[in-house]
């Protein structure tokens, strides 16, 4: 059974931004298709939630089911520190009362040599 989505949710280890890492909000955004997407997908709302390591994503029409989504983020800045930080995807499906878990994706922050600090 396929059904529209009504909201997305990333989640992300609390050491992102304990290294200083952080996300521009205004720069978040749905696209339809794969790779960098194409059209934009209206949002009602894109709330970065620091103190739970999430960002919340809210369409403003629920998303038709089997739709290809791309969530597109600029101006991130990147911990300070070399590691691996691995980011959730949930899902909330139209008639769902709990998000559904989609997948997980890797961040490596590796370190610039060309550094001198």
């Amino acid at each position: 059974l396929l059904r529209d989505v009504i909201s997305l949710e990333i989640e992300y280890p609390s050491e992102f931004s304990d290294l200083q890492g952080g996300f521009n909000e205004d720069r978040i955004e749905l696209r339809e298709g794969t790779g960098r997407g194409e059209a934009v997908i209206p949002t009602r709302s894109v709330d970065w939630i620091k103190e739970e390591n999430r960002i919340e994503i809210i369409p403003e029409d629920p998303i038709p089911a089997e739709t290809d989504i791309v969530i597109a983020m600029k101006d991130v800045n990147n911990p300070r520190r070399y590691g691996y930080h691995y980011f959730n995807l949930r899902v909330m499906y139209q008639g769902d009362v709990i998000n559904q878990y989609i997948g997980t994706w890797p961040l490596e922050v590796a370190v610039d040599s060309t550094r001198d600090d």
